[in-house]
């Protein structure tokens, strides 16, 4: 799926609890992509596109990256941290 355009406020912080949970799924399924990007991935994963949800989140605009590859382990424990502390407010 490809975004033209980045769009603002689509992701809500009562939406975070799911996303987190889905961040260690391998679940293959359809890449989302800014139109900007040069890379095309074939296929992405659900964890993957969960965190790249919730990198729109914390930025304000999804996508706020090109596509949700590379994402690492590391990356989600720090969303995962990240999350720990910003529901605690």
């Amino acid at each position: 799926m490809t975004f033209r355009d980045p769009v603002k406020g689509w992701i809500e912080r009562e939406h975070i609890p799911a996303l987190i949970a889905l961040l260690d799924s391998t679940e293959l399924c359809t890449a989302v992509v800014d139109a900007r990007s040069s890379f095309l991935p074939d296929s992405s994963t659900v964890g993957d596109e969960a965190a790249m949800l919730i990198d729109g989140y914390r930025d304000g605009y999804y996508p706020s990256r090109l596509h949700a590859s590379r994402y690492t382990y590391a990356d989600k424990q720090a969303m995962r941290a990240w999350w720990r502390a910003a529901s605690k407010t």
